[in-house]
């Protein structure tokens, strides 16, 4: 799906100065603008708070005030989703030219945002302490479960975010697992499962270690590197902006 926001902005900044909307077509055009924020932001963060259309104008009266908030609850939305792929790919050790030309954007505006990164897991890490489950965070949020997972078991060694992830480490040589686990990765032929990229993590690689996965398709690699603390770059040659090669 490829919108342009700075179209949107603009409708909207246009919606906002206008004083010539003529009143059988207010509540109409403001459902319309809904409608399409909706559509756009349910692709771009699933977990983003929606602001209903009623928040946005009451039959009989055009609430600019209401209209400006909207206006800036898309310019949220659009920078929390930009925040998330940055704070995934700085986590993930990936250059910030490489950020620049996978995002299309100024390593200036990169460089502006990495610097509130810190701030970025807040939320998170709120919630991880008042006892919700990561799926729980993930769903709320709109982050991937693997990103939350980074985060909650950040601070343990290989073996203490084994237990944390419920797998049991095999010191022989007989690798074998009947299904993928869904938190890793996405649906892919020929997706393999994370547990065996964790062993191959944890046998032959130390955390901050540099990953190379030159066929990174649905991202398992990338998905795994994450909760074990390694840097990962991806590649795949099938390029889709939404997967998880970087």
């Amino acid at each position: 799906m490829h919108v342009n926001l700075f179209a949107i902005v603009k409708i909207n900044n246009r919606l906002i100065r206008s004083s010539r909307l003529l009143n059988s077509y207010k509540y109409v055009f403001a459902l319309s603008i809904h409608e399409l924020y909706i559509g756009l932001f349910k692709c771009l963060n699933p977990g983003f708070p929606i602001v209903a259309h009623q928040e946005i104008y009451t039959p009989g009266e055009m609430n600019i005030s209401c209209l400006k908030n909207f206006y800036l609850h898309i310019r949220a939305a659009v920078n929390a989703g930009l925040d998330l792929k940055l704070f995934l790919m700085n986590r993930l050790g990936i250059p910030q030219e490489r950020i620049s030309e996978r995002l299309g954007i100024p390593q200036k505006t990169i460089h502006n945002h990495l610097a509130k990164m810190p701030n970025v897991a807040k939320w998170l890490n709120s919630d991880l302490e008042k006892g919700f489950t990561v799926s729980q965070i993930a769903e709320k949020h709109g982050w991937p479960e693997s990103l939350v997972w980074s985060l909650k078991i950040e601070e343990d060694d290989d073996l203490g975010k084994y237990r944390e992830l419920q797998w049991g480490l095999r010191t022989w040589d007989d690798w074998k697992w009947t299904d993928c686990d869904k938190r890793f990765g996405d649906e892919w032929p020929g997706r393999i499962p994370a547990q065996i990229v964790a062993h191959i993590l944890y046998y032959f690689s130390e955390q901050n270690e540099l990953i190379f996965d030159p066929m990174a398709g649905g991202g398992v690699v990338a998905d795994t590197c994450l909760a074990f603390n390694r840097r990962c770059w991806s590649f795949d040659m099938v390029d889709k902006k939404q997967a998880k090669a970087v």
